[in-house]
């Protein structure tokens, strides 16, 4: 085994061994200029600590495997399998949550990373999770940096220094397969009005419109709770440019099922209550963003 790998598993092994709280695993979708308007998407699936093992054991059963990409499934046809994956999130004890940022100037994919992954964070703190594992980036720099955003955020008081972030692989940890689906499944709805994927949660999603041009989004308001979750005892916290891109290209065709969303959207005003509810962020907008420019300029 690489020793690299060898490092990164013991550095993971840590740290569940140290975590009381809920682990959220998170990745990331995002759509450029030039496939049509742009977005960026960061989804999490949070899993309790005492059920990591059971479900990483169900990951493997459901990828028929020890690898898994969702883009690649869908294109070698193991539409099954990842309808398997789906199914798991939905009856499951695992909350599903994305945040998708809208309003992105000059197609700085980058800055609207930043802004997802601090909005998502701030919301998972606020659930209850204690630690947050995300697919580390190719690019040493890129990592680096996604460490210094979030140790600044710390300091800033953005999100709690006892937040705990780890960068893993997928090969490392398999459990990053569920939010891979989960960002699949709503790219699928934004970019190409496919709904037949990310409904198959019957609405169990919460999203984070992470927008600076935030609108009203039925009634309601800014830094309202989540909604009920399957496990509400958890709701109140206890204490770039992108490498890999979920391209739209030879995903087929749309099956929208009828629920719908504009190709010349402008909010989640207007996103299918069906699929999920939509939430105002943590943070405010206009201030995070300000924020980040000044600390990490292009």
């Amino acid at each position: 085994m690489h020793s690299e790998v060898v490092a990164l598993k013991k550095q993971l092994d840590h740290a569940y061994s140290r975590n009381r709280l809920p682990v959220a695993f998170i990745d990331e979708s995002y759509q450029s200029e030039r496939e049509g308007r742009p977005f960026y998407l960061t989804s999490a699936s949070i899993v309790n600590p005492e059920l990591i093992i059971e479900c990483r054991a169900s990951c493997f059963e459901l990828a028929e495997g020890s690898w898994w990409h969702t883009t690649v499934a869908f294109q070698d046809g193991k539409r099954k399998s990842i309808a398997g994956f789906l199914n798991h999130l939905k009856i499951t004890d695992i909350e599903n949550f994305s945040c998708i940022q809208l309003d992105i100037k000059d197609n700085d994919l980058e800055h609207a990373r930043r802004e997802c992954l601090l909005q998502l964070s701030k919301k998972l703190e606020e659930f209850g999770c204690g630690l947050l594992v995300i697919e580390r980036r190719q690019n040493q720099s890129a990592r680096r940096s996604d460490t210094a955003v979030f140790s600044a955020a710390a300091s800033h008081g953005y999100i709690s220094k006892h937040l705990r972030l780890i960068q893993s692989t997928p090969s490392i940890e398999k459990l990053l397969w569920l939010p891979d689906v989960l960002s699949w499944s709503l790219r699928r709805h934004l970019a190409v009005n496919d709904s037949s994927w990310i409904s198959m949660l019957d609405g169990d999603l919460t999203i984070i419109d992470a927008s600076r041009q935030n609108s009203a989004v039925s009634g309601i308001e800014f830094g309202a709770d989540v909604r009920k979750m399957k496990r509400p005892q958890l709701a109140v916290a206890k204490s770039c440019g992108p490498e890999k891109p979920i391209d739209s290209e030879n995903e087929g065709v749309s099956r929208s099922s009828g629920l719908i969303m504009p190709q010349d959207f402008q909010s989640l005003q207007h996103f299918p209550q069906a699929l999920g509810q939509v939430i105002w962020p943590p943070i405010d907008p206009a201030t995070l963003s300000a924020w980040l420019k000044s600390r990490f300029p292009k």
